[in-house]
């Protein structure tokens, strides 16, 4: 049986990613740590802190009891992270926007506002990556 070609972590994903490396940080515990308190691979958790893959809700589960969260705890957290960053996308794409309206000279054509969010989507979806 082959299996499917896992699909590359989405922004909740990295939500939980920025995270739980902010409170292994805050705790003063390595990945390596992490790992062994998980019952992991090293590689297994650097994997999934530097969004190489995907986290599971086995892993939401495990991680959460290891930091004293929760799983729900941790996702709710992460949850609003995600929420937060999203907001601020949409406010810097706004922001864009306006200044290259701001900035096109009178006797100059306004550029088309789909235009510049199709292009800063992309500069940012770029930055991600």
């Amino acid at each position: 049986m082959k299996s499917r070609p896992s699909l590359p972590p989405g922004p909740l994903s990295k939500a939980v990613s920025k995270l739980v490396r902010s409170e292994i940080n805050d705790r003063k515990i390595t990945q390596s740590e992490l790992a062994e308190r998980l019952g992991k691979s090293r590689s297994y958790v650097s994997e999934r802190l530097n969004d190489a893959v995907t986290w599971n809700v086995n892993d939401l589960e495990e991680v959460g009891d290891v930091l004293s969260l929760g799983a729900h705890g941790l996702f709710l957290r992460a949850l609003q992270i995600y929420e937060t960053e999203k907001h601020l996308e949409r406010f810097a794409s706004d922001f864009v926007v306006q200044f290259l309206r701001d900035m096109t000279p009178p006797s100059e054509v306004s550029p088309d506002e789909a235009e510049i969010r199709e292009i800063y989507r992309q500069w940012v979806q770029q930055r991600g990556e």
